[in-house]
């Protein structure tokens, strides 16, 4: 797959593939193409001496000259041109002299935006999208999703809550098209608690998701699973006095199918602190066990702690592909959780913290490829890391595990916490992920396992 001037380079760097290793493979293509042409010249000279069939074969025609850009094309080209060798604070101008030239196309707007939006002004990109939106309606739709995913951050990030109800109806409108960034805009909101929003953005886009030919096979059943799971939390967030029965959750649940109402009820248990599970400890964990204690661990976030239910129900659904994934040997090389001293545990309890907590070498290797800000999995990834301290007090008041294995994990776990800090430290990302992240682990002072 080709690398766009504007991607993440591939060396892991983290910085643009333009800023890092794109002169050093330009610099390769043309020495390679210097040795090729040198090889083709000295075979013209010396040609080898090919068995009589292929001498026989006709001489294969030139090949055409290259047709001359078009003065549109050529005007792309040197506005490109300039504004890549152009100072940060100069971006903006070149691109409104673009605009008002009439030189831009789709993909000259996109990447001139995108250059703003990562290195120009931060104020900028706001004016620029409302001028485009006048100027080009056309231009502006062509990427429109990603425009509103741009205006959504900022509103969120600046507390301009009133903008952000008519921008996420309009990404509702994209799911059709463009389902990733309709995904990623709304783990965003779902990450600071925006939860009925997050609830009418499922509702708005389902007919659009579920009518679509741009996905595979199943995208629009796991669509309306998450839907409906989403609408239930957003009802047991506003409702005075949930109950399974009410008509007017049945009806938002049916929006996206059928309801099972003994599933239904488990579900509301699990979340409402009304289930008696017990954990048996000497039986076999499989994965349905796993899955309904993270639903009550997400129900206990939430009541206990304060912890919306739709930023848990990120983390929650994280750890669980997590747990499994390494349990299955998905994630490189499996490696077990740190040994607290002291006595030994009870076999139970052994295994439920070998299957159950997490350890630095594969949790980091699972997180590190999600942490793309411009992907859905972005804010998986932070709310999972930001409540694992969470997870691992939940299963202690479980005893599932003991103080000094979560004492051990939170030592080994802190390591980790300090090796990604700088992924939320970089320029753009989202201001209140550091400040959450630091706040969880400090807020318990677990002493380190002796």
């Amino acid at each position: 797959m080709k690398v766009g001037r504007n991607d993440p380079c591939p060396c892991g760097s983290g910085k643009k593939y333009k800023k890092c290793c794109l002169s050093k493979d330009e610099a390769s293509a043309r020495q390679a193409a210097k040795g090729l042409a040198e090889t083709v010249r000295a075979l013209e000279v010396n040609p080898p001496n090919f068995p009589r069939q292929f001498a026989d074969f006709p001489e294969l025609p030139e090949l055409p000259e290259p047709k001359p850009l078009s003065p549109e094309d050529e005007a792309r080209v040197l506005l490109w041109e300039e504004f890549e060798d152009a100072e940060s604070d100069a971006l903006p101008a070149l691109f409104r002299r673009g605009l008002a030239e009439h030189v831009l196309d789709d993909e000259l707007t996109f990447e001139m935006l995108t250059a703003i939006y990562d290195e120009g002004p931060e104020s900028a990109i706001l004016g620029l999208l409302d001028e485009l939106r006048l100027a080009r309606p056309d231009l502006y739709q062509a990427s429109e999703a990603y425009y509103l995913q741009w205006q959504i951050a900022d509103a969120v990030d600046n507390g301009r809550v009133g903008q952000i109800p008519e921008l996420a109806a309009a990404m509702a409108g994209q799911a059709g098209i463009d389902l990733d960034t309709f995904y990623a805009v709304r783990d965003h909101l779902a990450y600071h608690g925006h939860l009925a929003l997050v609830a009418d953005m499922m509702q708005q886009a389902w007919p659009l998701v579920r009518d679509s030919d741009e996905y595979l096979e199943g995208a629009d059943v796991e669509f309306a699973a998450e839907g409906q799971q989403l609408t239930l939390l957003a009802y047991l967030a506003r409702a005075d006095a949930p109950r399974t029965n009410d008509p007017e959750l049945i009806t938002e649940l049916e929006r996206f199918a059928p309801v099972d109402g003994e599933s239904l009820s488990d579900l509301f248990a699990l979340l409402t602190g009304g289930s008696e599970d017990t954990w048996d400890r000497a039986g076999r964990i499989d994965d349905e066990q796993i899955n309904r204690l993270s639903l009550r661990f997400q129900g206990e976030l939430w009541r206990a702690e304060g912890v919306a239910l739709s930023r848990g129900e990120l983390a929650r659904t994280t750890l669980v592909i997590y747990i499994a994934d390494r349990r299955a040997g998905r994630i490189g090389r499996v490696a077990h959780p740190p040994k607290a001293k002291g006595k030994p545990q009870a076999t139970g309890t052994a295994a439920a913290a070998s299957l159950l907590v997490p350890d630095r070498t594969t949790l980091n290797h699972f997180l590190s490829q999600m942490f793309d800000p411009l992907t859905s999995a972005y804010y998986e990834a932070i709310a999972t890391l930001e409540l694992t301290p969470a997870w691992l007090r939940f299963l202690q008041a479980q005893e599932l595990i003991t103080a000094e294995q979560r004492a051990a994990a939170m030592k080994d776990l802190r390591r980790l916490v300090l090796e990604l800090a700088p992924i939320w430290g970089q320029r753009g990302a989202d201001p209140a992920v550091g400040a959450n992240i630091k706040a969880a682990w400090e807020r318990d002072d677990v002493p380190d396992a002796a």
